[in-house]
């Protein structure tokens, strides 16, 4: 092989494994901060209730 196929078979496969890493890095960034989005949910779900009940209020 000469050194134009050897190279753009070297970019071809950096290319590729970039594309994996990412998507890899992606999968598993979902998976470790599932938990913290709904531990920041939380408070807002209960202002939201807080909310609900002043504007229920007569007063």
């Amino acid at each position: 092989m000469n050194f134009f196929s050897e190279f753009l078979l070297l970019a071809a496969l950096l290319i590729a494994f970039t594309a994996f890493i990412a998507v890899f890095l992606n999968a598993s960034g979902r998976l470790l901060f599932q938990k913290k989005k709904n531990i920041f949910q939380k408070p807002l779900h209960s202002s939201q209730k807080n909310w609900k009940k002043l504007s229920d209020d007569p007063n």
